[in-house]
């Protein structure tokens, strides 16, 4: 019976040591985790700063693409807009200087 039982206690000190290990290897998991959950918050949270200020600078690129003639005029939703600028160069073009 004497044997029996120190058997028994053996076999629960190594399970309990076992049960130490996968906690401890649980917790280390858990920290990883946390880690990588806060990066991927921070990039997120990035990511979307990076969009609205993309949006909020999106005419702004349009017009640098147009100036550098990367993209075609816009369309003629914007003619009338275009037109007038031509008129406004036009005139200052022909407006004769103070020096003339």
């Amino acid at each position: 019976m004497r044997d029996r039982n120190q058997e028994l206690d053996a076999v629960i000190r190594e399970m309990e040591m076992e049960l130490s290990k996968e906690r401890a290897e649980l917790g280390q998991k858990r920290m990883r985790l946390e880690r990588v959950r806060m990066e991927v918050k921070g990039d997120t949270e990035r990511l979307q700063r990076e969009l609205a200020v993309r949006d909020s600078m999106a005419p702004v690129q349009k017009l640098r693409d147009e100036l550098n003639g990367k993209q075609p005029p816009a369309p003629q939703s914007d003619k009338p807009l275009n037109d007038r600028l031509r008129g406004i160069r036009n005139q200052l073009s022909d407006t004769p200087t103070a020096a003339s």
